[in-house]
């Protein structure tokens, strides 16, 4: 009878033993960091990018993207995960897509690739290529 209970204290002993051992082993074991592809012809590479400007008539727009690759001699920025908000005083819209280039100079956008816009009245469309030529 004075058996089962120390049994069972031996087992629960070595479960925890053996959870805390492996605990330990993976949190020192070293972190895989994920692979990028580092061949590339950008000038610069950029992770998380915002941008955001008010324009004259008072409407805002802001882009962001998971990561963007200037290319300087081209004059264009290609983009990943984009996303692209626009507030007019009326009217609203967003425009998501998988990947873009922007014309530097004139903020031009072509959008490539599951591109949903979406406005604040409900309308949705769906598209694969959508250019958005910036207002003056």
């Amino acid at each position: 009878m004075r058996k089962a209970p120390f049994a069972i204290l031996a087992c629960v002993v070595l479960f925890l033993s053996v959870v805390l051992g492996v605990l330990l082993h993976r949190s020192r074991a070293p972190k895989r960091l994920v692979q990028e592809p580092v061949e590339t012809r950008a000038d610069y590479r950029i992770k998380e990018v915002h941008l955001q400007e008010q324009t004259r008539d008072g409407s805002r727009w802001q882009l962001d993207a998971a990561l963007a690759e200037s290319f300087q001699a081209e004059g264009r920025t290609t983009l990943k995960k984009v996303t692209i908000r626009v507030d007019h005083p009326n009217r609203s819209w967003t425009v998501t897509a998988d990947e873009g280039d922007l014309v530097d100079n004139s903020k031009d956008v072509e959008l490539r690739g599951n591109v949903v816009l979406t406005t604040n009245d409900g309308l949705r469309l769906e598209t694969r290529r959508l250019r958005w030529a910036a207002a003056e």
